[in-house]
Parts: C-alpha cells; sequence; structure tokens
C-alpha cells in the first residue's frame, strides 16, 4: 500500500480480504512500514478503506474489519448470523462500544482487542500522572508560560520516593504499576477482591481486606480496578474520608467507579490531590465541577498506548487475522461480561 495514495478502496470488495476501516493517521500509526510488509507477506489479500468516507457498501462485503477509534455504527444486517458476511471484528484499541452494540456479540459476532499489550504503557501513564500531581507541573508550567512567575521556592510539591501506595486492584495494568514503582522504595498495599493473597505477596505487596482499610494512612491511592456489576460508585465519600490529609487519588481505571461528586467534596475538605484519566461521562465537559479541584491533572482518556507504540497493536491485529483465517480463535476475545464492563 502507499500510503500517499491512501483513499477508500472503490468498486466491489472481495468478501474474503479483510478490510482495515482506518484512516490514514491511524494507519501510520498502527501499520508501520515494517508490519505492512509483513502483512503483505502473510495475507494474500487487503482492502484499506478511511471509515470517515467508505460507503456502507464498501463495509458490508467483508468478513474481518479492522478498526480503531474512528470505526463507529457497524449494522447489525452486517453480520453473517443476519445474512451478511461479517464474521469477525479486529479491534486496535480496547473498547468496541463506538462500533457496535451488546446484541453484535449475542448475534454471534467475534471481535477482539488488544487485552492486555498496553497494560506497561498505561501503567507507565498512571505513574506520569502521580508524578505530575506530587510535583504540581500543570500550575508551575501554567504560571511561567502564562504569567512569567519563576516560582521555585514554594513548599507544596511532594516526593514519592518512600510513601506508602494503595492499588485497588490486581490486574494487567496494577502489577506493571507495581513493577514501575519499585525503584521509588515506596510501599506497596493492594486490595482486590477475589485475588489469592499469596499471589499479591509474590510482588511484594501487601493484601488488604477492604477499601477503607486500604485508604488509611495511604499517601498515594491509584484506582486500577476492573468494572464490575458489583463495584459501580464503590469509591465514594466513606472511603475518600479515611485518606489522610492531602494524599494524592489517581484513577486510570474506570470513571464509574468513582462517585465524583464525592471525591469533589472531600478534595476540598481534605485538600487531596487529584490526577484523573477517565470520568463518568466522557468526554468531560468544560463546565464539570471537577475542573474545581485545586491542581487537579485532569487528562482526557489518554493513559493507553502512546503514538510511538501503537505498532504492538497492529502488530496482535495481524496475529488475529491469521488465526482467524486459520480457523482458530483469535487472542484477546471480548465476552458479554468484558463489553459490560467497558465504556
Amino acid at each position: 500500500m502507499n500510503i500517499s495514495d491512501y483513499s477508500p478502496v472503490a468498486g466491489e470488495t472481495p468478501t474474503k480480504a479483510p478490510i482495515f476501516a482506518l484512516i490514514p493517521d491511524e494507519v501510520l500509526e498502527f501499520f508501520p512500514s515494517f508490519l505492512r510488509a509483513r502483512m503483505q507477506a502473510s495475507l494474500e489479500e487487503s482492502i484499506w478503506l478511511d471509515p470517515e468516507e467508505a460507503s456502507l457498501e464498501e463495509l458490508e462485503a467483508a468478513s474481518v474489519i479492522v478498526g480503531a477509534w474512528r470505526l463507529r455504527d457497524i449494522p447489525l444486517d452486517f453480520l453473517k448470523n443476519r445474512g451478511g458476511n461479517l464474521e469477525y471484528l479486529c479491534l486496535l484499541v480496547g473498547s468496541p462500544k463506538r462500533a457496535i452494540t451488546r446484541r453484535h456479540i449475542e448475534e454471534g459476532l467475534l471481535v477482539s482487542n488488544w487485552g492486555s499489550v498496553c497494560s506497561p504503557i498505561v501503567a507507565e501513564g498512571a505513574l506520569a500522572l502521580i508524578l505530575s500531581r506530587l510535583r504540581v507541573i500543570c500550575r508551575y508550567r501554567e504560571e511561567l508560560v502564562r504569567q512569567g512567575k519563576w516560582n521555585n521556592v514554594r513548599a507544596d510539591t511532594a516526593t514519592l520516593i518512600g510513601k506508602q501506595v494503595g492499588i485497588h486492584g490486581f490486574g494487567n495494568v496494577a502489577r506493571s504499576l507495581i513493577s514501575l514503582l519499585k525503584p521509588f522504595n515506596v510501599m506497596i498495599r493492594v486490595h482486590a477482591p477475589g485475588v489469592p493473597v499469596e499471589l499479591i505477596r509474590a510482588t511484594g505487596a501487601e493484601p488488604i481486606d477492604n477499601l477503607l482499610a486500604l485508604a488509611e494512612g495511604t499517601d498515594v491511592f491509584v484506582e486500577a480496578e476492573a468494572l464490575r456489576p458489583n463495584n459501580h460508585g464503590c469509591i465514594d465519600r466513606h472511603v475518600l474520608s479515611r485518606l489522610p490529609d492531602g494524599s494524592l487519588f489517581v484513577n486510570v481505571a474506570r470513571g464509574a467507579l468513582v462517585n465524583e461528586m464525592d471525591l469533589i467534596k472531600v478534595a476540598k475538605e481534605k485538600d487531596l490531590k487529584v490526577a484523573l484519566d477517565v470520568y463518568q461521562k466522557e468526554p468531560l465537559q468544560a463546565d464539570s465541577p471537577l475542573f474545581s479541584i485545586p491542581d487537579a491533572v485532569l487528562l482526557p482518556h489518554m493513559s493507553g498506548p502512546t503514538k510511538d507504540a501503537r505498532w504492538i497493536c497492529g502488530e496482535l491485529a495481524l496475529k488475529n487475522i491469521n488465526l482467524h483465517y486459520a480457523g482458530k480463535f483469535p487472542e484477546n476475545i471480548i465476552t458479554l461480561a468484558d463489553f459490560d464492563r467497558m465504556t
């Protein structure tokens, strides 16, 4: 594929050829030249369409569609179960909810995503949030750039070294974060319902029975748990009020885990530091009361794969496409339970 000539493919689309429904920037990020060369060697044919320009008729001929953030609203009539051609949706990103509904999976559509390949990068994003807020980087940049203040004597910055860190969750992101935190000589405690305590202890962390106990005495509290039907809003006033005054709360998991109004109130009462990448409702609106939290670090759900690392997702997608054509299950299949937990 000559990327300079990238444009929707007109005419009849072979049903066996996978359609890569990606805008040009996504092609370059997820499938750099070395991956495209590998793809040409393993796939007899592939079709590349811009999902913002392609017609539904061009997309509906495919049995396999590969997509990312710009792929949206795949009609149910595309599904093989309904007389269409689509068998497999191979996502280069996390949540499929821009592209499909729960009904698609119920009716037999096979869907995969990036799974755990990006967990170390998300953990790195969590560490960046921690350090940015402890050092109050956003405020000092604002003062320097906007106001011309050279203010290097204020005493409201903090270090991570030697602090007590509480992590809610023990999935791939949490475990990667534990590894990243070790050079800071922190004491790590973990609350992860259902996880054997031996697994937690094997990482050098201390298992904690409940969220209230996890919050007590914690200097940095990181939310990294999966969203489940029984834990919506579990980070509420009761948990947050147990945090010491001036401690830091970070969320890189799911916004629905946190009662945001409780967070705003307790943050102001206890001078909590706050750093968030996810929210109850996304995108975050300009009038969100979260902006009223002093010096809060608020990112637009971007702790996932960085631009230079998205080829990892493309590599996984190529592997999964080949597995599918070989009659085997792709990796990281999204189940109905997975779908329900996603945002």
